[in-house]
């Protein structure tokens, strides 16, 4: 602390005394609050960090059913041709925004330009990852995307109106409308970390004990058919030894049921976690670079705490120690 105030002009401490007490304080409490944002980002920053590099890159057929990392090449799904809102290019993934640019005069007739917001949006729809072993669907719903192509230009229109202008600084001044889209291309790499669902096949399978009280339920309601199938003696009732035969012959049932639906097509599903403190990451960005990004943004949230700690720590001190 000494250290930081030798660096601190003499008159900065005179400019504290003399400051009114309510926005004193008011900067002050303001100065605490972004200092504590700090202090959750970087909790937040090395979470992600620590998430991303210990969890093991899964092939997608071999996949654990739950939180998994998975990489591949980026896919559409059969039959799908989408094209983005604004650029009309093909694409996996895209989110856009148009602003209106909009000029108004003050009290003393300056010109001002702002843009607003009049429409803006992401796209929800499935598309794949594909790597050496399978495919995997990716639901896009709440994820952190990483698209690997942006542009932004001027237009007429609020709109798509043909492919991208060559040059978007030329017709700044004379465009009313500022259009941005951001989007994941066909076939690019993809880092994914999600939760991940087989649906179908083997991992789609009811509960057996479950199936076989079903069936036997189901053919206690027809008294008559179930005389017919297992009253061997011919008694007009059924026995203990004929029971276990109808629950022999249920189970039969059950182990062939079974053996259908596991030979059935099987689908694979990447998308939001349960848990909302593990994050669902679509990036085209590699693992190692999006590994040591977190450990920047963890760095520069450690460097802004201590900074913004002192500061208000120099404040207090400077102030209440001239009561």
């Amino acid at each position: 602390m000494a250290l930081f105030e030798s660096l601190i002009p003499p008159e900065w401490g005179q400019a504290v005394l003399a400051a009114e007490r309510i926005p004193f304080w008011a900067a002050t409490i303001l100065l605490l609050l972004i200092d504590l944002v700090s202090l959750y980002l970087i909790f937040r920053f090395y979470h992600r960090m620590r998430m991303i590099s210990d969890t093991p890159t899964s092939r997608i057929r071999s996949a654990a059913q739950g939180y998994v990392e998975l990489e591949g090449e980026g896919l559409l799904m059969k039959g799908d041709s989408r094209r983005s809102p604004l650029s009309g290019l093909p694409c996996l993934w895209y989110k856009f925004k148009i602003e209106k640019r909009v000029v108004s005069y003050d009290s003393k007739g300056h010109r001002r330009t702002r843009w607003k917001t009049i429409d803006s949006g992401r796209s929800e729809s499935l598309f794949l990852v594909r790597d050496d072993s399978g495919e995997c669907v990716i639901d896009p719903e709440g994820a952190e995307v990483t698209p690997n192509s942006s542009d932004s230009w001027y237009s007429d229109h609020a709109g798509w109106n043909g492919p991208l202008p060559r040059s978007s600084f030329i017709t700044f001044g004379s465009k009313g409308y500022r259009l941005s889209e951001s989007r994941i291309d066909i076939g690019a790499d993809l880092y994914l970390l999600g939760r991940f669902a087989s649906v179908g096949g083997v991992h789609d399978l009811p509960n057996a004990r479950e199936e076989l009280r079903h069936i036997l339920v189901e053919w206690k309601r027809d008294p008559q058919k179930l005389l017919q199938r297992f009253d061997d003696d011919g008694d007009g009732s059924i026995d203990q030894q004929e029971w276990q035969g109808a629950i022999k012959a249920a189970k039969k049932k059950v182990v062939q049921m079974r053996a259908e639906l596991a030979s059935g097509p099987m689908t694979h599903i990447i998308g939001q976690p349960e848990n909302s403190r593990r994050p669902f990451i679509i990036s085209t960005t590699a693992q190692h670079d999006i590994v040591k990004c977190f450990g920047y943004y963890a760095s520069g949230a450690i460097i802004s705490f201590f900074v913004g700690g002192a500061i208000v720590t120099w404040l207090v001190t400077v102030r209440l120690g001239s009561l």
